[in-house]
């Protein structure tokens, strides 16, 4: 499987504080999954020099496996979720899309 670098736009919704405690400010692993979707995938969002915090939008790294549901689905301006699936606690769009 290959593993995707994302570079996101993201913004912690106030369900999240019942799972973190805020301003994140290390790396923390999360399901990741796109609008309307049945499944999703494990995702890791880097956070480097700065601290996230609530309703606050922030551009970060989100190291994920691009799993066969996904596949061609990835790309520039693709909007996702992020949480305990099916539970969102935060919302996000693609901007940038590496490979490994």
């Amino acid at each position: 499987m290959k593993e995707l670098i994302l570079i996101v736009e993201i913004i912690f919704l106030e369900t999240a504080r019942e799972s973190f405690n805020f301003p994140i400010n290390n790396s923390i692993r999360l399901s990741f999954w796109i609008p309307n979707d049945v499944i999703s995938t494990f995702s890791e969002i880097q956070v480097q020099n700065k601290n996230i915090d609530i309703g606050k939008t922030e551009i970060v790294k989100i190291n994920l496996v691009e799993r066969d549901f996904l596949v061609n689905r990835i790309k520039k301006g693709v909007e996702f979720r992020i949480g305990i699936f099916p539970k969102e606690v935060a919302l996000g769009k693609v901007l940038e899309v590496q490979s490994n």
